[in-house]
């Protein structure tokens, strides 16, 4: 009879502590990054499970040296419940991209891949469909322009704001 009402109180213990996440099943929205990064990103998030999802964004750049870039970031994350609608996200991704030099000299042109982390959190508002995030994406890029950055190694902070739907 102990080990009966031991396992009940241990099952119902469990059932309190454990939280059903509420990560959305598709989310849209932007990602505003830091200076001498990709200073916007359109993105696309899309739940996986209640633990992990998949997120897509297209960046934009435009540097004080007439060079226009572009690029594509996929990434796989998992989601971990931290508080009410609070939660803290880690995952890894690659991408590529292009850069265009507006003087038009072709030898400033080309074509970059790179391999990226992300960690960060995020706020889910219940009264509307709106969620906030705040990362850190490192992102180590194979290419022969090096811009700033001779070791091809970046680091940027990104507020996202996101539609979920």
């Amino acid at each position: 009879m102990k080990k009966i009402i031991y396992t009940l109180l241990l099952f119902i213990s469990f059932s309190f502590l454990s939280q059903a996440q509420e990560i959305a099943t598709n989310a849209i929205g932007v990602r505003i990054g830091s200076y001498n990064s990709f200073i916007g990103e359109l993105s696309y998030q899309r739940g996986l499970s209640d633990s992990d999802r998949l997120e897509i964004n297209l960046g934009l750049k435009r540097s004080n040296k007439d060079i226009d870039s572009y690029k594509f970031t996929a990434l796989y994350q998992w989601v971990w419940y931290i508080d009410k609608r609070f939660y803290w996200f880690a995952g890894f991704g690659a991408g590529f991209g292009v850069w265009e030099n507006d003087v038009k000299n072709d030898a400033y042109n080309g074509n970059f891949l790179f391999a990226t982390g992300d960690i960060g959190i995020e706020y889910s508002f219940c009264d509307t469909p709106l969620i906030l995030s705040l990362d850190y994406r490192p992102e180590m890029y194979f290419s022969d322009y090096k811009e700033k950055n001779k070791d091809n190694f970046r680091g940027n902070i990104g507020l996202g704001i996101k539609y979920r739907f």
